[in-house]
């Protein structure tokens, strides 16, 4: 009984689904015609935007593709009794404008400025080279010429570097520093009639000392005072640790040196120690022998700092230089540094040094 009754259910179920399956596939086929269709309206479309014509109809029902060149008819053939006439044409098109240049007044020609013109100057100033440095003033008013201007320029034997000079003192090395005590007291001192700065004349000495160097040869420039901010100046050349004697090098130091001012005291074992830095095989040390002396100690110590240069010191004094007893002179320590280095020293009277 409860078979028959559940084939019963199956036959119900079987008979109420047999006419829902036949009109569920009627979707199916229509959704197909449908998204077929509906593609294909899309590609009628798409195919009729601009950019996918890649043909344009012209006027006479040709195809004609959009493209960057444009033709041009040939021009027709020259013809020989024509080719004097552009000549001529031109000719008279110019005419009327030079019969307006002729009939013009000065007053109706408009006013020009001159063209600047550059002429020989024969008094001016002559280039920076190995002769010598210009006769100019730079900056604060530093003359260039040299106080040793007329001396004869030193030559080298051997081939080996030239020499160079400061106050008469010459001597020749690949590797020359030149350093300059600047302290208050190298300054000229107005209570003295007929001084000079020494300050200013050791400048003046070095620019004409760069003028004997050559290119192969390297230089250093120092400054040094007790100034709390900037003891010891030591000039900045544009590339290397050590100028070159060129041009530019001296044109370089020329307009550093013009802003080095006197000031503060002096210490000159500082000043001579960064000098050996460098590692030169002269130096020439400019210095008024100011306080504080050094001692026998700091010289012995100096001499044993020193790699082999040479130390050339040039002494800035007032008067003659002073007599020890019996008429000899007393030997200062800027001599006993010369001596005990290989160098030499020199004597300069502060009222002499505007005199050549």
């Amino acid at each position: 009984m409860q078979e028959r009754s559940r084939s019963f259910r199956f036959a119900r179920v079987a008979d109420w689904l047999s006419p829902h399956q036949r009109w569920s596939t009627v979707p199916s086929w229509m959704m197909s015609v449908f998204g077929h269709g509906v593609l294909f309206a899309v590609l009628v479309i798409a195919a009729r935007l601009p950019g996918c014509q890649g043909e344009l109809t012209g006027s006479t029902g040709d195809a004609v593709r959009e493209v960057g060149i444009h033709l041009k008819p040939s021009p027709p053939a020259p013809n020989p009794h024509e080719q004097e006439q552009p000549q001529q044409q031109e000719t008279n098109a110019a005419a009327p404008a030079f019969a307006a240049l002729d009939s013009a007044t000065p007053e109706s020609i408009p006013a020009l400025p001159p063209i600047p013109l550059s002429t020989p100057n024969s008094g001016g100033t002559p280039m920076i080279g190995a002769g010598g440095l210009p006769s100019t003033r730079v900056g604060s008013g530093l003359p260039v010429a040299s106080l040793g201007a007329g001396r004869a320029t030193p030559s080298s034997a051997g081939g080996g570097p030239a020499a160079t000079s400061m106050f008469g003192i010459q001597d020749a090395g690949r590797r020359i520093v030149y350093l300059i005590d600047s302290s208050s007291s190298m300054d000229a001192d107005a209570s003295i009639p007929g001084s000079h700065s020494p300050l200013h004349a050791a400048k003046l000495e070095l620019l004409a000392s760069l003028a004997d160097l050559t290119p192969e040869q390297e230089f250093q420039v120092i400054f040094c005072n007790t100034s709390e901010r900037n003891p010891v100046v030591t000039l900045k050349p544009a590339r290397f640790a050590m100028f070159h004697g060129t041009d530019s090098s001296r044109l370089d130091v020329r307009l550093q040196v013009d802003s080095i001012r006197a000031a503060a005291g002096t210490d000159h074992r500082l000043g001579l120690t960064s000098a050996m830095k460098f590692n030169p095989d002269v130096i020439f040390y400019l210095s008024d022998a100011g306080e504080p002396f050094l001692t026998a100690r700091e010289l012995d110590d100096l001499r044993q700092l020193n790699r082999g240069a040479r130390i050339h010191t040039i002494h800035f004094g007032l008067g003659p230089e002073v007599n020890g007893d019996g008429g000899a002179l007393t030997e200062n320590f800027l001599q006993k540094l010369s001596r005990q280095n290989q160098g030499k020293y020199a004597y300069r009277d502060i009222r002499q040094l505007g005199r050549r």
